[in-house]
């Protein structure tokens, strides 16, 4: 294990990704050096990731609500009969939809 990631308590492995206490990859992200930002554009950041983060768990909220429901949570696009609760393997039209560049996010059934 090599120096700490900069201004982060992770140490940074020899390929430039932070580890863990044991040697395991805690993120495949490189240290970043935040001299390059100005305060301006830190601030900006800081909203930026605190608004992604509230809509990340908002999302996975409702994921969770919908899937204690024992409903489907997904529906494939091209055949609305096809749904899928978002447990066990992906069905092959998931795989597709992967593959194709969608996101499961994009697969979600509206709850409106």
């Amino acid at each position: 294990m090599g120096d700490l990631a900069h201004g982060a308590n992770w140490p940074v492995g020899r390929n430039g990704a932070c580890v863990d206490r044991r040697g395991g990859t805690v993120s495949n992200l490189k240290p970043f050096d935040f001299n390059l930002f100005s305060d301006k554009q830190l601030i900006d950041l800081e909203a930026q990731v605190r608004q992604e983060v509230k809509r990340r768990r908002k999302l996975a909220q409702s994921y969770r609500e919908l899937s204690e429901k024992g409903g489907p949570v997904y529906r494939n696009p091209s055949n609305s009969a096809e749904t899928w609760t978002g447990r066990g393997r992906q069905p092959k039209w998931v795989q597709g939809a992967l593959a194709d560049g969608m996101s499961l996010e994009d697969l979600v059934i509206d709850q409106d």
